[in-house]
């Protein structure tokens, strides 16, 4: 089943979302959550592959030379700063970009169902997402994920508007 998704283009998967995250989920190694710590998981490449945004601009990718060169995403970057977890997987640290409209008004409807201490802060929010094609979630299913500890893994919440 994995195996199958892994091989879908981003429309088939983008179809069956049920499937997706539980694919997603199969990626993401469950640990302790942490209040308040909650990323947005964004869809982006042709294989399915990770990319978290964290209020405090921290980008996880499993593959990340592949991703950033990938046809299907376009990062701009200014000071960019790599940390790597314990087993190696690196993450990235932006201190300087801006954002793509679309994951503004994403942030912002979470946050309007969101209670009051978990909200995602979009005021600072300065990625630039330059997505090359509709490799993204659509705006009824959004992912969120608690951050488990700074540099290490994350689990993947299906949270349905």
């Amino acid at each position: 089943m994995i195996n199958d998704i892994a091989r879908m283009d981003i429309p088939q998967v983008m179809k069956n979302t049920e499937a997706y995250f539980n694919y997603a989920h199969s990626i993401i190694l469950e640990e302790k959550i942490q209040q308040n710590s909650l990323l947005i998981y964004l869809q982006f490449s042709e294989y399915v592959k990770e990319l978290l945004v964290q209020f405090q601009y921290v980008l996880f990718a499993s593959d990340l030379q592949k991703n950033i060169n990938s046809e299907n995403i376009h990062v701009a970057v200014k000071n960019m700063t790599i940390f790597r977890n314990a087993d190696g997987t690196r993450l990235l640290n932006f201190n300087k970009y801006f954002v793509d409209q679309r994951v503004i008004k994403l942030l912002d409807e979470i946050n309007n169902v969101l209670k009051d201490n978990q909200k995602v802060m979009v005021e600072r929010f300065d990625i630039v997402f330059g997505l090359i094609n509709d490799a993204f979630f659509t705006y009824t299913d959004y992912v969120i994920a608690r951050k488990t500890n700074r540099y290490e893994y994350y689990r993947i919440l299906k949270f349905d508007m």
